[in-house]
């Protein structure tokens, strides 16, 4: 959709994901600190709110492919008349769409272990991406001075998360790799949602598109959005760590609470079982004197 919410829609969903990803990555990296194990990241994560089997299930990729449907549907009531889909940015945004939906369909697949070839489902990811970047780069055919740039930035965050995605594909074990990941997925839904406003909504008047004034502060304000994406991912992860520190101090003493407690039982029943073979031998002591 060329408006506001063509642009904020995606950047939600990317938004979202994101930070379910670097919450979860925190909390797993933490927990496997904790107990000891080998740290390993993934393109999704279980909810652990729920209980039993069902803490294991996809409910992320089946919540993203949800999510896409709506966003299919939109893009294409918005963009069809007469029952014909004709506008040329929907249809390159349901394009869009749909490689990401695939991947996450692909992702359901792997959980129920489908016979499908290793790291397909980032293989997968690399592809969306890789799609949605070729589908940018020819989206700015007559656009203004100010479109190409904002445009352009985006393509600059794809080309980084194509590369990104490689590395943690070879390198799972990498918390900083997987991190980054999360950092580049968030930084372009952010951007999604500046694209929108300045092109569709500003918040402080209409911005001339030719003006080399204007156009320069572009780049400033996509470094705002790297320092406060990076601000926002380091809180969280303060916050996740001074969480697990309480959790695994908690782990500890109810850990020496329950040594306290065999030690005292094992040393209450030798206290026992050794009067027991006390009064045992009086009482053949006293048979013997009578």
């Amino acid at each position: 959709m060329g408006n506001f919410g063509g642009h904020a829609l995606p950047g939600s969903i990317f938004v979202l994901i994101s930070f379910w990803h670097i919450i979860s990555l925190y909390k797993r990296y933490y927990r496997c600190k904790r107990e000891n194990s080998k740290f390993v990241s993934a393109v999704w994560f279980p909810c652990s709110c729920l209980c039993g089997k069902a803490e294991s299930w996809p409910i992320e990729p089946v919540m993203r492919v949800i999510l896409i449907i709506i966003a299919l549907a939109l893009e294409i009531y918005t963009g069809s008349k007469n029952g014909v889909l004709y506008m040329t940015g929907n249809i390159q945004h349901v394009t869009m769409y749909f490689f990401f939906g695939l991947a996450s369909f692909i992702d359901i697949l792997v959980y129920f272990q489908a016979n499908l070839p290793t790291h397909l489902d980032y293989a997968m990811i690399f592809l969306a991406n890789g799609v949605e970047f070729i589908l940018f780069r020819f989206h700015l055919h007559g656009r203004s001075s100010l479109d190409v740039l904002l445009h352009t930035l985006l393509l600059y965050i794809l080309v980084a998360l194509a590369v990104i995605i490689v590395l943690e594909m070879r390198y799972r074990n990498n918390l900083l790799i997987a991190m980054t990941c999360r950092f580049v997925i968030l930084l372009q839904g952010t951007w999604f949602w500046q694209v929108g406003s300045v092109l569709y909504k500003p918040m402080f008047g209409k911005w001339d598109q030719e003006d080399h004034e204007q156009i320069m502060l572009i780049p400033t304000y996509f470094g705002v959005h790297i320092g406060v994406n990076l601000l926002i991912i380091l809180l969280l992860g303060s916050v996740i760590s001074c969480w697990s520190n309480r959790k695994q101090k908690q782990c500890l003493n109810d850990m020496y609470t329950m040594k306290r407690l065999i030690n005292t039982t094992i040393h209450a029943q030798t206290v026992v079982d050794l009067n027991d073979e006390s009064g045992e031998e009086d009482g053949d002591e006293f048979q013997k004197a009578y």
